[in-house]
């Protein structure tokens, strides 16, 4: 539908209904400054079309919102975030109804469209599903790096004095069961991968964490990290715990740590003070003039 907008008229027919509830979820969602009003009626700014292409990446995005003189940073902010909100707000509306028309049946349904990550165009978010779990293209898929929405922020930039907007590397959605004894199904279902970084997934509750992880070459999780390759937070988080950490601790704590040569070496310190004043005693009495009596006072010993 969106690439359909971004296309002539013709292309947008089929689509003409739909596009309008969407226009109108994003029209609520958008500040003042991003929308026009003619005639008593608003509309979004005509540049802010052209950012919904969801063949960008947010990289892409917020550069594109940064030449809009008429936002100022907050509003930019405002305005990214208007359009998650609404394809978010779209996507749960329409999928339902797929769902019943289906023959799904639920009596409370949530769908959140979900990104991770800086925002720039990796390969695996290139690859996304354009390819099917054998690898295979899938020409009629568009490219969607853009439409899956990031958790934004402001942010200082480099020279400390500009703000911009960037997105959150690890993201957090609060999902509530049903309650009542009924049970709550969750299905995840990943879209594009980072080669390099394995794709995880952390669903806690009542103080308990399960982990999952992606596999570069289909859409499933698995508990065994094994599944693929790359790095996650579980295993830097793990290199930390029983590497770096655990060796400083060692290096601390230990048997022949820091502690254990600190406590040696002040005993060592004390033996040797005591032998120095007990030396110290001994020449003194001996340079005793004849007829000078011995001190009685014992050795100042410091402990």
């Amino acid at each position: 539908m969106l690439q359909a907008k971004r296309g002539s008229d013709d292309e947008l027919i089929p689509f003409k209904d739909k596009f309008k509830r969407f226009e109108s979820l994003l029209i609520a969602a958008l500040p003042p400054a991003a929308l026009k009003v003619e005639d008593g009626i608003a509309y979004p700014h005509p540049k802010i079309y052209n950012v919904l292409n969801p063949s960008l990446s947010l990289d892409d995005k917020t550069a594109m919102v940064e030449t809009f003189r008429f936002l100022n940073t907050n509003d930019q902010l405002v305005t990214l975030s208007a359009m998650n909100s609404a394809i978010n707000a779209y996507v749960q509306d329409r999928s339902l109804e797929i769902f019943r028309l289906l023959g799904g049946v639920a009596d409370t349904y949530q769908n959140v469209l979900v990104a991770a990550g800086d925002g720039s165009s990796t390969t695996g978010l290139l690859e996304e599903r354009e390819k099917d779990e054998k690898g295979r293209w899938n020409k009629g898929m568009p490219k969607a790096v853009g439409l899956f929405p990031y958790q934004l922020e402001i942010t200082t930039g480099a020279s400390k004095k500009e703000q911009e907007i960037s997105s959150l590397l690890a993201t957090i959605t609060d999902l509530s069961t049903v309650g009542n004894g009924k049970e709550t199904n969750v299905h995840f279902d990943v879209w594009g991968y980072n080669s390099k970084k394995q794709t995880t997934v952390v669903i806690e509750r009542h103080g308990l964490s399960y982990h999952l992880f992606g596999a570069g070459d289909t859409r499933f999780l698995s508990p065994d990290s094994t599944f693929s390759e790359g790095a996650t937070f579980q295993s830097i988080i793990n290199d930390l715990e029983f590497n770096r950490i655990a060796k400083l601790h060692e290096m601390i704590y230990g048997k022949r740590g820091f502690d254990y040569w600190i406590d040696y070496n002040k005993k060592k310190k004390d033996e040797v003070e005591l032998k120095i004043e007990i030396n110290e005693k001994n020449f003194s009495d001996l340079t005793l003039r004849p007829g000078e009596k011995a001190t009685t006072k014992e050795p100042y010993i410091r402990r």
